[in-house]
């Protein structure tokens, strides 16, 4: 049977207005537990639905974690209206999936933990990167990466889309004659880019 532990919602900051808010929560046992990928299971009520969110950060040394959470259905509209006291957490954390990756020297394989919320995850890195390299709605990004790059995807089409930047795309592949006159007429801010398609256009100036 699964233990329940009630908590207290230390602080509370709404990242996009409706949508999207950070909580911290006070769960000392969590998080001197908590595992990247984790996630807990929530209930705003006694006797209401239990739903998973992925731990976007834990203190242990606070006795804290985080959670970045989308408000789409009853429960997380719930959660967006408490004040101070959540009614429950499960004590036992939840597992994501494991995706292995290849170690950059080749010897061995790395683990990287991630759980089915991606989406929550992927706001809190795009949080953190904004804090490094603001982007708003004056900025222009010029995307030349396909969009099934992850890299691409998340940098060069989410993070401007949610910053109201303009995106206009390449229609052939990055070469320097393309590029120049793009570069001339767009003018972009920004362009994200990989050391292979530098090279090419360096070898093939």
């Amino acid at each position: 049977m699964e233990e329940l532990v009630s908590t207290t919602i230390l602080k509370k900051r709404i990242l996009i207005p409706g949508r999207v808010t950070e909580m911290t929560l006070d769960a000392p046992e969590i998080a001197a537990k908590a595992k990247p990928g984790n996630f807990v299971i929530l209930r705003v009520k006694d006797d209401g639905e239990r739903f998973p969110l992925t731990i976007a950060d834990a203190d242990a040394g606070k006795g804290t974690i985080t959670i970045v959470y989308l408000v789409l259905g009853k429960s997380t509209a719930m959660l967006d209206t408490l004040g101070e006291r959540l009614a429950r957490v499960v004590k036992e954390l939840g597992d994501g999936l494991m995706l292995w990756f290849p170690d950059p020297a080749g010897a061995i394989g790395t683990a990287l933990a991630l759980h089915a919320t991606l989406a929550v995850a992927m706001t809190v890195l795009l949080l953190q990167v904004l804090s490094i390299e603001p982007v708003n709605s004056t900025h222009t990004f010029l995307s030349i990466l396909p969009l099934s790059h992850t890299y691409e995807n998340t940098l060069g089409f989410i993070l401007p889309l949610m910053q109201g930047a303009t995106v206009y795309y390449l229609d052939k592949p990055p070469t320097a004659a393309a590029l120049l006159p793009a570069l001339k007429i767009i003018k972009p801010t920004h362009i994200l880019s990989v050391p292979m398609v530098i090279e090419k256009i360096y070898k093939n100036q």
